[in-house]
């Protein structure tokens, strides 16, 4: 999931236009990327549990960068 996601941020990135950097602004696009994060976050924490991911920096850190 990850790895699609990242593939299809990179593709879209070069083809950045005036219209794009209005549709991605506002409250929508903040909540979305909070439900992300914290996703991402509940993710690696029960990996760090499993020990299949670092378990020296917080779940939320690596989760947001």
């Amino acid at each position: 999931m990850l790895e699609g996601y990242a593939v299809h941020a990179f593709q879209r990135r070069p083809h950045g236009t005036e219209l794009a950097a209005l549709v991605h602004r506002g409250e929508h696009v903040t909540a979305a990327q909070a439900q992300l994060r914290e996703f991402l976050g509940g993710l690696l924490a029960e990996a760090a549990k499993a020990g299949d991911v670092r378990d020296d920096i917080a779940p939320d850190e690596l989760a947001a960068y």
